[in-house]
């Protein structure tokens, strides 16, 4: 939370923290409710960041965490036009789909990743000190090229 909320940090770096409360329940680490009410207070500062790439991220958490339980948000972002059209997609079919094979998904799709080792590690990129994206993540290179980030490890 405090990754996500931080001003300080470049949208890149909020944005996977937004995107680790999701994957933190999937895999036990915290409940399902406790993701679902941690998401939902980043609501609205993701709703003032105005980032197309962190409104996203915002958008896949919450579909996959449980799209009824956010319906109202993600409403608003799909009225916002501030969604990519591959995050539209994402957004239609959750709201079709089953919540919790949505929720099932997350560990089915997503590699396993040890949070803290793999995501954020201690070390410094573009001037940021810590808790930073770490080389080691499963096809970090393309996910980067897509954002327009520099190649680092």
């Amino acid at each position: 939370m405090n990754l996500a909320l931080d001003a300080q940090l470049n949208p890149f770096t909020r944005s996977i923290a937004v995107c680790a409360i999701g994957m933190m329940a999937a895999y036990g680490d915290i409940s399902r409710a406790e993701a679902i009410h941690r998401h939902r207070q980043l609501f609205k500062p993701t709703q003032n960041l105005k980032n197309k790439f962190m409104d996203g991220c915002w958008v896949r958490a919450a579909s996959k965490l449980d799209s009824r339980a956010f319906q109202r948000e993600l409403q608003w972002f799909l009225a916002s036009g501030r969604l990519s059209g591959h995050d539209q997609s994402i957004f239609s079919g959750a709201m079709t789909a089953d919540p919790e094979g949505n929720f099932a998904s997350i560990v089915v799709f997503e590699p396993l990743v040890d949070l803290f080792l793999h995501v954020f590690p201690q070390d410094m990129s573009a001037g940021e000190i810590g808790f930073l994206p770490n080389g080691q993540i499963p096809y970090l290179d393309r996910f980067r090229e897509e954002q327009g980030e520099p190649h680092t490890n």
